[in-house]
This record gives C-alpha cells, sequence and structure tokens, in this order.
C-alpha cells in the first residue's frame, strides 16, 4: 500500500476491519481522503465464516482515478459525494472518535467512529508508521 498525497486529496489502498451492519468484516478498499471528510471505496469484503461479498468499488474507482490523476480534485469530490453510500461518507468534524495512532506495529492504527462514541471502533489498517504519520499530518491532529 502506498499512500499519494496531492494538494488537499491523499488516497490509499487498505485491506482491513470495518464494522458494517453489526458485523466485523475484512473490507478490500480504495479510500480517498480529503480536509474534511473521507469516503471508503469498497471492492471486497469478507465476513467471520469466511463469505466474500463483492461491491461495485472496482467501477466507482475506475471513474474517480483519472480525475486523481489529473488533478480535478473538486470534480472528484462531487463525484464522490454522489457515488458514495452515507453509511461510508465519513465527515471527520461530525465523528466522535478520530484517532490516528502512529506508534510502532500493532500499537499504531487508524480509528474512527460514526454515531455514538461508544461501542466497536473502525479501524482501517495502514501498516507502515510512516504513512499513518502522513495521514496525521495530511489533518494536522
Amino acid at each position: 500500500m502506498e499512500i499519494i498525497l496531492k494538494k488537499d486529496v491523499l488516497v490509499t489502498l487498505v485491506d482491513g476491519p470495518l464494522l458494517a451492519d453489526g458485523a466485523v468484516k475484512m473490507i478490500k478498499s480504495a479510500v480517498f481522503f480529503f480536509k474534511d471528510v473521507f469516503f471508503v471505496i469498497p471492492f471486497r469484503s469478507t465476513d467471520m465464516g469466511g463469505k466474500d461479498t463483492y461491491y461495485n468499488g472496482n467501477e466507482v474507482f475506475a471513474e474517480a482515478e483519472p480525475m486523481y490523476n489529473e488533478g480535478k480534485y473538486a470534480e472528484l469530490y462531487d463525484f464522490l459525494l454522489e457515488s458514495i453510500t452515507e453509511d461510508l461518507t465519513f465527515y471527520v468534524a461530525m465523528l466522535p472518535l478520530f484517532r490516528i495512532k502512529v506508534s510502532w506495529g500493532p500499537f499504531g492504527a487508524f480509528q474512527f467512529k460514526k454515531g455514538s462514541a461508544t461501542g466497536i471502533k473502525n479501524q482501517i489498517s495502514i501498516k507502515k508508521k510512516a504513512e499513518r504519520q502522513e495521514l496525521k499530518d495530511f489533518y494536522g491532529i
């Protein structure tokens, strides 16, 4: 996985656990980070029983990637607002938990929570410490 920073947009391909419909799933996805919001574009999820579910993430990403590469960030933002469901759109200021731990190995994580501050946290696995630091710097926290 590589984090690529271009102006006010950061994109990464991740594979990590997210809470979905009350069950922990491993979701392979692309994440587009803007200063105020981040969008999770799911490709595939695997539940605890090993069942795979596929999403239209490849189609969405295929349209979003050229906008990103061409620096059309306003168009990309609008496209993602229309294309990504509300449950996979995360407004940073509205999250009761938004934390990026840069620590070594398993102690580092990108955690967030939508809804109440209690309960299970969502977490995206960003394996490299330098990439977690870059994300933390991107948000200035």
